[in-house]
């Protein structure tokens, strides 16, 4: 069997990089799909509704590198559209979780042609949707500026015979 040539070698090395950029496209989508382009959807086109909060959830996390737990709190909240009901599960703040009791009477927004999504109407800020797209895009940015850095110090070239 011939031993492969180096350009062979270099092609199949060349991959990763169109892999990797691939995949955090793909995360990037289900990313920007779930925390904006829902929200924005709700926001101006979703139909306000009642819903009755059926349970609440409180829990206390441990963070695995320290000792310090912080509480997550959450509300599942039912309702109907025409006939049929549906049920969300949401992440509230502690001062909605304090304010919410089971059995209250909570407006939601939710998607006339999927009522499955659904908010609570109060979480909808379009400042807050604003603030999730900028950090996501932040993000990608940095992590870009980071790739083209890592690429730059590998392709330098180390001058022999240069000492201190």
């Amino acid at each position: 069997m011939p031993a492969p040539d180096r350009r062979s070698r270099r092609h199949r090395r060349s991959l990763w990089p169109l892999t990797a950029v691939l995949l955090i496209l793909a995360v990037d989508y289900a990313l920007v799909r779930t925390l904006v382009l829902d929200r924005v959807m709700l926001l101006t086109r979703g139909r306000r509704a009642g819903a009755r909060v059926v349970e609440r959830n409180s829990q206390f996390t441990r963070e695995p590198t320290t000792f310090y737990s912080h509480p997550s709190y959450a509300v599942t909240y039912t309702f109907q559209v025409r006939g049929r009901a549906y049920g969300h599960r949401q992440a509230i703040d502690k001062h909605d979780f304090a304010a919410m009791r089971k059995g209250a009477e909570v407006e939601i927004v939710y998607d006339p042609g999927d009522p499955r999504n659904s908010a609570l109407a109060g979480s909808l800020q379009p400042l807050g949707v604003a603030l999730s797209a900028a950090v996501l895009l932040a993000a990608n940015a940095a992590a870009g500026l980071a790739w083209r850095a890592r690429r730059r110090v590998r392709r330098r070239p180390v001058h022999k015979g240069s000492g201190p």
